[in-house]
This record gives structure tokens, C-alpha cells and sequence, in this order.
């Protein structure tokens, strides 16, 4: 299903100041240079999709008002104007709370202009400048309507293979899917973390966990993490890891020191719980991811959309996120934004599956190099992510996540193959500032790092066997 919308550009000199630099650095960062147009003495660059919604949205505020106005001065000849401009902010290296642009309606030509310099650009409105393909939802509903997703399985005496018969493809790969990942367990070694995010194991209490899980053939590891919590790591065979897991989740111990708030969207929080849910197309939630897609990938199409309810995973989590918190607490209050301490960012997975990847213990699979070192990469836009490490299917459909990562404190760094970790903050960092006198912790360290490729924002995090950062969903 094709749609046509309005569409906002800017305008760039290829000469200003006497030099190139602003047209060629906005050239380096425009998504894609088919939308842009060409002139002889400039450029003229889209808007962000999500800014370029925003601005429409107030350009018909301002318009239906100015046609409300006309009728209403030929009656009593008096009415307020409506509003001529709007504002939006824009993430900037330079700047902690990004950069404020104010664009004005009531001028010609339309002008954009940079709150902190002053600087003004002209813009414009071109009303059928994007051709867009969006899913027609009551298409895939009929579909979905008329085939079921039964799937059938024969499995012979001398079981050399099973076979699927489904009467659609995506049941019969979703079985297959599940099978492959079920093998990859029953023979390869296994890590479970479980976190008790608010209490401390004593001496005496990890005793009895060690004794308690003597039978079960598992190493056990006790790690604490900052005096004010607890994490059990447990490895072996899939079969004796999942007994011991068992076995500390029914124990009083777990059981008296576990809190935790699900999404409301989630079907269960049952302590073993590790599955995919498939997110209905007529949905809030589906729509809400969907919004959140598209905001950097308007020419695909989205298939289906999976939950990802990974019980211990999202515990570990949230008991990271209690941790990240903490430290940047005065006075029992966090001095950072939440948008600072947490972001939804798109990963992809490439020759892994990324449900192999939700459903294990980490939720994340470590890149071993490139451009920022060995890290987790997490990129602002799900464009990004199709172009560079979408995971491709059989059928030419590629798959990513969006996933809550903790950013917490970042670090802007160019490229560093090198980079093993965040470096120390400076003690000039306006962080420091926000402590005040002797209330940083010491030898601080930044929680991630960022970095611009390819016109668009990267966030690598370098924590392995630590949830900092949470699978959502799985977009297809």
C-alpha cells in the first residue's frame, strides 16, 4: 500500500562562509541522497522523519487556524492569530541537551533557525515529496484470517530428520526455528544468571545455596555487585543447569527476596518463563513499535512482531538498572535524566539468530571487533541496522531488535579498533559538577560510547555476562 506525504527540506549553500564544510558535512549525514534535491548553487536536505512529522503536524494547525481566522475577522473583524512557528530539539555532540531549532510559518520563504547562533535557513514545503510503503494492515488480517497456523509433525521410528507440513511458510520455519534452537541446548554448555537485585547473599546463606545445588553437577558463582546485590551464575549441561535453576527459584531464599515489575504487556512472569510472543497487528503495542521503526525505515515493511518475555533476563536487568541508578544518586536522587540513564536502540544480529540471542541468559551476542573494539553495538535507527547487520532469512526478510539498553553515562570517541572498555571520567566532566564536593564515587568510569557512522548514532556497551541491556522485541 503506497502513501504520498508532505515532505520538509532545508536548505544548504554548497558555498557559505566562503567554504564547503556545512553542505559537504550535510551531505556525509543525510540517510539517503536520492531524497535530497539538487540545485546549482545548494542543497536542499529532508528533515528527520520524526521532526519532518512534527513540523507538518504544526504547519495544519497553523493553516486551519489562518482559514478559521479569515472567517471569523469577516464576521466581527477580531480574532487572536494562530500560532507561526514551532520548535524541536536535535541530539548534538557538542551540546548535553542538544540543539533547539525554531521554524516559522509566517514568513516567506519559511525559515529554520538555530536558537543558540542564531543562524537562519530557508525551508519549504513540497506536498507529495515522499512515496512511502506502508503494510495494509486489513490485507494481512484476511490472510492471517484464512490460513491457520496448524502445523503438523511426522517423525519416523529411525529418526534420521523431522519434517514440517504447515499451510504457511512462517509456521513451518517458526518449528524449525525452534527445533534448531532446542538441539543447540541439548549439547552445548549452558550460563543462567539469577539476580536478587535488592539483597546481599550473607556466609551462611551461600552455603546453603552451594549445598543445596551439590547434586545438580553445575559450577555455582557468587557474585556481588556493589554491597547491594546479588548475582547466581550457573554452568553445565543444559538438563542440570535447568534443575539447579528450578531449585533456586522454588527456594525460600529466592523466594523472599524477589520484587520486581513485569510490562504490563507480558502474558506471564513465571519464574522459568523464556519465550516469544507474537504481538497482534491490531494492537497498541504492535503499533508502538511499529511507529518506532518506521520513524528510521519508511521504505520496508514489517512482517510480524515478537515479545520477547525472558523472565530471569529482564530480573537481572532491572536489578542493573536499580545499580546504575545508585550511582549517580545524591541525596537519594539520581542526577541524571532518565532519556540519559536508558534508550531504546536497534541491534542486529547478522549471521545469528536473534532468538537464539533473546532467549539465552546475556540477551546479547558480544561483536568480537570493529570499529569502536569488541563491544555490544545499538544503533538509534532501524535503517542502520537493515543496511549493516539485520540477520537475513532464506526468504530475502531480515530480522533485528529493539532492545532498552542502559547508556548511562557516555563517552563521544571517534573510531578505536583498540577500545576494550569506557575510559575514566575527567574530573573536569560537567558529571563532577552534578556530584558536587566529594560525592563521586571513586574512580568512575563513563557506562558506554558513542559515536557517529555513517550519518547515524552508535551506542557500544562493553559489559559481558552483565545485563545492561534488555531484548524487547524482535522485528521481522
Amino acid at each position: 500500500m503506497e502513501v504520498h506525504q508532505p515532505g520538509w527540506y532545508y536548505f544548504v549553500g554548497k558555498v557559505e562562509g566562503g567554504n564547503s564544510q556545512n553542505h559537504d558535512m550535510a551531505m556525509q549525514s543525510t540517510k539517503n541522497p536520492k531524497h535530497c534535491i539538487m540545485k546549482p548553487n545548494g542543497t536542499w536536505f529532508p528533515l528527520m522523519e520524526d521532526v519532518m512529522g512534527k513540523v507538518e503536524e504544526a504547519f495544519q494547525l497553523y493553516t486551519a487556524g489562518n482559514s478559521q481566522l479569515n472567517d471569523v475577522v469577516a464576521i466581527d473583524g477580531a480574532a487572536e492569530l494562530p500560532p507561526g512557528k514551532m520548535s524541536f530539539i536535535v541530539d548534538n555532540p557538542k551540546y548535553l541537551d542538544g540543539v533547539e531549532y525554531e521554524v516559522r510559518f509566517d514568513c516567506s520563504p519559511m525559515k529554520q533557525k538555530n536558537t543558540r547562533t542564531g543562524f537562519e535557513r530557508t525551508v519549504m514545503r513540497h506536498e507529495k515529496a515522499l512515496s512511502l510503503k506502508r503494510p495494509d494492515f486489513e490485507a494481512i488480517k484476511r490472510t492471517l484470517d484464512q490460513n491457520s497456523n496448524q502445523v503438523r509433525k511426522h517423525v519416523s521410528d529411525k529418526v534420521i530428520g523431522i519434517s514440517y507440513l504447515a499451510l504457511d511458510k512462517n509456521s513451518a520455519k517458526d518449528a524449525i526455528y525452534a527445533v534448531q534452537s532446542r538441539l543447540k541446548e541439548m549439547f552445548d554448555v549452558q550460563k543462567v544468571c539469577i539476580p536478587l537485585p535488592e539483597h546481599v547473599l550473607s556466609t551462611d546463606e551461600e552455603i546453603r545455596v552451594r549445598s543445596m545445588l551439590t547434586s545438580c553437577k553445575v559450577a555455582v558463582e557468587v557474585k556481588v555487585n556493589g554491597g547491594i546485590s546479588t548475582v547466581i551464575n550457573l554452568t553445565g549441561l543444559p538438563e542440570h543447569v535447568d534443575m539447579a535453576k528450578q531449585k533456586v527459584l522454588q527456594s525460600p531464599l529466592y523466594q523472599l527476596n524477589s520484587t520486581y515489575a513485569f510490562p504490563d504487556t507480558w502474558n506471564s512472569t513465571e519464574s522459568s518463563r523464556n519465550v516469544l510472543v507474537k504481538v497482534g497487528l491490531s494492537s497498541a503495542e504492535y503499533h508502538e513499535v511499529a511507529a518506532k521503526f518506521y520513524r528510521g525505515f519508511s521504505s520496508a515493511e514489517i512482517v510480524t512482531v515478537q515479545r520477547v518475555e525472558n523472565v530471569l533476563l529482564y530480573k537481572a536487568y532491572q536489578g542493573n538498572a536499580r545499580t546504575l541508578r545508585e550511582r549517580y544518586s545524591v541525596n537519594g536522587r539520581c542526577i541524571l535524566k532518565p532519556e540519559q540513564l536508558v534508550k531504546e536502540l536497534w541491534h542486529g544480529t547478522s549471521q545469528t539468530s536473534p532468538e537464539a540471542v533473546v532467549l539465552s541468559s546475556s540477551g546479547i551476542g558480544r561483536v568480537q571487533t570493529s570499529m569502536w573494539g569488541p563491544g555490544n553495538y545499538f544503533s538509534t535507527t532501524s535503517a542502520y541496522v537493515g543496511k549493516h547487520s539485520a540477520h537475513e532469512l532464506s526468504d530475502g526478510s531480515k530480522q533485528m531488535i529493539l532492545f532498552e539498553v542502559m547508556t548511562g553515562l557516555e563517552c563521544e570517541l571517534p573510531p578505536q579498533e583498540s577500545l576494550k572498555k569506557p575510559p575514566p571520567v575527567q574530573s573536569d566532566h560537567w558529571v563532577m559538577d552534578l556530584f558536587g564536593q566529594g560525592n563521586a564515587p571513586p574512580n568512575l568510569t563513563f557506562d558506554s560510547v558513542t559515536g557517529l557512522t555513517d550519518g547515524t548514532r552508535v551506542y557500544i556497551t562493553y559489559s559481558t555476562g552483565v545485563a545492561q541491556q534488555y531484548p524487547h522485541y524482535i522485528v521481522t
